[in-house]
């Protein structure tokens, strides 16, 4: 079973936004570190930019 942050990364891997650092098997690929490239740095801070926050409101716990 695939997890979907395994695949979140292996689609930015794919697309040329991260760089990703672990083993290869002949079934599964082992990420054990994942690094912006210079593309994945500049769509980060335009999203950073563009993006709303929530209008959330966190209650006290008890």
């Amino acid at each position: 079973m695939v997890n979907s942050i395994t695949v979140s990364i292996d689609r930015l891997i794919k697309k040329g936004l991260l760089v990703g650092f672990g083993e290869i098997t002949k079934e599964k690929i082992f990420i054990d570190k994942v690094r912006l490239t210079r593309l994945g740095r500049e769509i980060a801070k335009k999203l950073l930019g563009e993006q709303k926050k929530l209008p959330l409101k966190m209650g006290k716990k008890s």
